[in-house]
């Protein structure tokens, strides 16, 4: 099961790094937002300046997950030991796959929509071309849509898959705290991607940095469960039969 952990880990830092090399460059790149603009028509003109960032920022992070979908397989096959715990393993396995996979599909839209709504504004000759490339990107990015919709389904599936399978690992040697911590971090997904829903369901989005906060519990125990089988059979004892 050392791959798993390998994948678990490359998820961490795939991620972890873009997340350092985004705030290098605002910092080196800060954004200017006129009072009397439209958020949008700034976010263009940033972006505008550096052709194929965003692109390769979301398309990247889509293959990490796409990768990532093998995570909750692997974790099926080493509970499927246990009799009584095999339905929730199964439903565990789907959710877990099933949300990685929906969360590529959110990151690959959203890539190809502000893409296309960035080459659109960049070369743009008319006002009205500018004015539905950024109503296509406060559609597809700050103010919800399709891609937002299927990022909410991603993260509460994901939740689900924590909580089940913080359950299961029960069975082959994880300590009641780290399994507690799992289900607090599922908890925590489920909870506040549902009141994100809620207020997507109102057009707005006010839940991006708790969200993110989450999302960093979610880094620390998928961290902590790769290192696991990263180190081998020595802490993942035989698997329990009932």
């Amino acid at each position: 099961m050392r791959i798993i952990g390998w994948i678990g880990l490359f998820h961490v830092a795939g991620f972890v790094t873009w997340m350092v090399v985004n705030l290098i460059f605002q910092i080196q790149n800060p954004i200017t937002i006129e009072q009397d603009s439209r958020l949008s028509i700034s976010v263009l003109d940033y972006y505008s300046q550096f052709p194929g960032y965003f692109g390769f920022d979301h398309g990247s992070k889509a293959i990490i997950l796409l990768i990532s979908a093998v995570i909750p397989i692997g974790i099926y096959h080493l509970c499927s030991g246990t009799r009584s715990f095999q339905m929730n393993n199964l439903i565990a396995f789907i959710c877990g796959s099933a949300g990685f996979i929906l969360y590529a599909l959110s990151f690959i839209l959203q890539a190809a929509a502000v893409s296309y709504a960035i080459k659109l504004y960049s070369q743009a000759v008319d006002e009205t071309t500018k004015q539905f490339a950024a109503l296509l990107i406060e559609w597809s990015m700050m103010e919800g849509g399709l891609s937002t919709s299927i990022y909410i389904l991603a993260n509460f599936l994901i939740g689900i898959w924590i909580i089940l399978h913080s359950q299961g690992i029960k069975n082959i040697g994880f300590s009641y705290r780290f399994r507690l911590f799992g289900y607090i971090v599922g908890g925590l997904l489920i909870v506040s991607y549902f009141i994100a829903w809620f207020f997507l369901m109102q057009g707005t989005q006010v839940m991006h940095d708790v969200t993110e906060v989450i999302g960093i519990l979610f880094f620390v125990w998928l961290t902590i469960l790769s290192i696991s089988f990263v180190k081998g059979s020595s802490i993942i004892p035989k698997r329990v039969e009932e």
